[in-house]
């Protein structure tokens, strides 16, 4: 589980006129704090405290420490802790609990709930090193207000800190998913651009090797042709071999050396019509698979183009996530 902090769900300026409207209307003192100390300016604190009390490094040590004690108490409890200071005023904590975690108090009070006991406040301005008079003179300053009054008002302000730190710990978790979306939203659209980059390229290379192939079935072509010639031609050279074999017989012995090269000229032409039988066999097969090459070549130019049409979807609707998410 995530560790919140109370300055991760609230803005403190929200937090701090509150917590100044909470002091104004019911005349206790108040400040926030988290885990780590004041998060919040001291709310409505009296000179007892703040001139006298706490002004002293041995009241500020006693005022923590009662501080501490309150915030451990209600932090322990879920609730309200009213109690009495050292000082013998009344205080109270509230715990901030959000999502389960707790991540902070507000302190406050620094009032009375009866008229002041002005040997005890003497007593304890001696203790402090105060002076007696003055200490006496602040402390009746102090509102005086009802136990019940006390834990009324602590108890309205713990409601009504939670209830806003909840609503604002659910709108800090909407802002990370919705930050979490705007990047996932951003790999997409950068995988998308190299997808779109790259099926240009096997694009390009597809219609490149589609023209290398028409050229090769050109060639292809022209070698058929020239066979065929050479085929014609070695028709004709045996029809006249063996019409020269014919008049080298009649020439008697005469033209016996024309016989013999008439059938060479003979075994050549056959020769000949040979190698064309098999440049023919050559080419067709050559020809099937350019053919089949060709056909592939436009499945995959197809199905690239398939895919673009596919994914250019899937980018205009990211696009509209991404539009949605922006105009919140």
């Amino acid at each position: 589980m995530e560790t919140l902090k109370l300055t991760d769900v609230i803005d403190i300026n929200y937090l701090q006129a509150f917590q100044d409207a909470f002091s104004d209307a019911t005349g206790m003192a108040s400040i926030s704090i988290d885990l780590n100390g004041n998060v919040t300016r001291p709310s409505n604190f009296h000179d007892f405290c703040m001139r006298y009390t706490r002004n002293c490094s041995e009241g500020l040590r006693r005022c923590l420490e009662c501080d501490k004690n309150g915030g451990e108490e209600s932090q322990a409890t879920g609730r309200a802790a009213v109690y009495s200071c050292h000082a013998g005023l009344t205080d109270f904590a509230v715990p901030i609990v959000v999502g389960g975690q707790h991540v902070g108090s507000i302190i406050g009070g620094q009032v009375l709930t009866h008229e002041p006991d002005e040997d005890y406040f003497r007593k304890v301005a001696t203790e402090l090193g105060i002076n007696p008079d003055e200490y006496v003179q602040a402390v009746k300053k102090i509102p005086i207000l009802s136990e019940k009054q006390v834990r009324s008002a602590a108890n309205l302000l713990g409601l009504i800190a939670n209830k806003i730190c909840e609503q604002a710990n659910d709108n800090y978790s909407l802002e990370k998913t919705n930050k979490i979306i705007n990047d996932n939203i951003k790999s997409i659209k950068e995988t998308l651009k190299n997808f779109f980059a790259n099926s240009e390229i096997l694009n390009e290379s597809q219609n490149e090797l589609t023209s290398e192939i028409n050229k090769i079935t050109k060639l292809l072509k022209e070698i058929n042709n020239v066979a065929k010639l050479v085929s014609s031609l070695a028709d004709e050279t045996q029809m006249i071999s063996f019409n020269a074999s014919i008049e080298a017989a009649r020439a008697g012995e005469q033209g016996k050396s024309f016989t013999i090269i008439a059938g060479e000229i003979r075994n050549l032409s056959e020769q000949s019509k040979d190698t064309v039988a098999n440049i023919q066999n050559f080419t067709a097969n050559i020809g099937s698979s350019v053919q089949k090459t060709s056909l592939h070549s436009k499945k995959c130019i197809e199905a690239i183009g398939n895919e673009i049409s596919g994914l250019k979807l899937i980018e205009e609707g990211v696009n509209k996530i991404e539009n949605s998410l922006e105009n919140k």
